[in-house]
């Protein structure tokens, strides 16, 4: 195999060479280059969606089937591929807007730590996944805006009515649906007479990387800000014709007060300095560190095709070292 390097601080691209397949790479080898640089793009091996599977499930397991996800909302709500709930299109993926970076439901405790995401059908225009190193991010922030991360605690406020819960938790039993955020730590409450939940998380906009022990700017602040903006300015409904107003999902301070804009400005436009593209050639395939690496997506074109598949989890052998405690 080649290997070219995608970003200075993160990121390496690993091509075939000469007909060579996945059954050829060496796991050990992946592995090691994927805790080196927390993204590989895999281009110019044979690769279908069984192959997908099968290659991803070399180094994931615990392949999240949605359940909790935040992007629920009818407009950008994700969608099983075949028979496999855990293959599924991007959020969005039928929409021409572009989505910001963020980690993958950080909303929750215990976001899946590996994202997976397959070139099903590349776009020849537009449509390029980003990816920003979540570490780097934050050591390029103002100091003011480090020392904002570092002392306060962050929360995220959903509201889910009758019919919207059900969906989002895979369940239509209420007691199921609380067993599953209390295990994920978050505090929901019950509302009998409208049958709807409120739901809170309050966590650390920062995470620790296992390896490197460095601060990583990793959550989905820029995400959830932006989104609550496109309902309360009535983007939504001149872009989406769609009348809704209120946002399904907020992010505050951890005491319920707003997050200033100029923190939310700072951050994209020191994000925006150091974000790479992925221009996606058809077939390939994305493994990114969900830990320390945020990803997005940029604005589709119109009548292009585009199609990318995605799959979530955690690594194989973390859920062999669990079970074997």
């Amino acid at each position: 195999m080649k290997t070219e390097t995608l970003h200075p601080s993160f990121g390496i691209l690993v091509q075939a060479d000469k007909g060579e397949q996945f059954k050829d790479l060496s796991i050990q080898e992946i592995e090691s280059l994927f805790k080196e640089h927390r993204t590989i793009l895999f281009r110019g091996f044979e690769t279908d969606i069984s192959r997908f599977k099968a290659f991803t499930q070399q180094f994931t397991s615990e392949f999240s089937d949605y359940k909790g996800g935040g992007s629920r909302w009818k407009m950008i709500d994700r969608k099983s591929v075949g028979n496999d709930k855990t293959v599924m299109t991007t959020t969005g993926a039928n929409q021409s807007f572009e989505i910001p970076l963020h980690g993958e439901m950080y909303y929750m405790d215990s976001p899946p730590e590996h994202i997976w995401f397959y070139g099903d059908v590349a776009p020849t225009e537009g449509g390029q996944t980003t990816i920003c190193d979540g570490i780097t991010l934050f050591e390029n922030l103002e100091e003011e805006v480090q020392s904002f991360f570092l002392n306060n605690q962050i929360q995220y406020q959903r509201f889910l009515p009758d019919g919207v819960w059900q969906d989002t938790f895979l369940t239509k039993d209420v007691e199921e649906a609380k067993a599953f955020l209390a295990s994920k730590k978050n505090n929901a409450v019950y509302d009998a007479t409208d049958k709807s939940f409120k739901v809170t998380y309050n966590c650390h906009p920062l995470v620790e990387h296992t390896l490197s022990r460095k601060r990583a700017f990793i959550n989905n602040i820029l995400y959830i800000y932006m989104a609550e903006w496109a309902f309360t300015s009535g983007w939504i409904k001149g872009h989406l014709n769609d009348t809704t107003t209120q946002s399904p999902i907020v992010v505050r301070q951890g005491d319920g007060s707003k997050i200033p804009y100029s923190i939310i400005e700072s951050v994209m436009k020191t994000a925006a300095k150091i974000t790479y593209n992925i221009d996606w050639q058809q077939g390939d395939l994305a493994m990114i560190d969900n830990t320390s690496v945020l990803h997005g997506r940029r604005e589709t074109v119109d009548g292009v095709p585009r199609n990318i598949l995605v799959r979530m989890g955690d690594p194989v052998h973390k859920n062999q070292v669990a079970a074997s405690v």
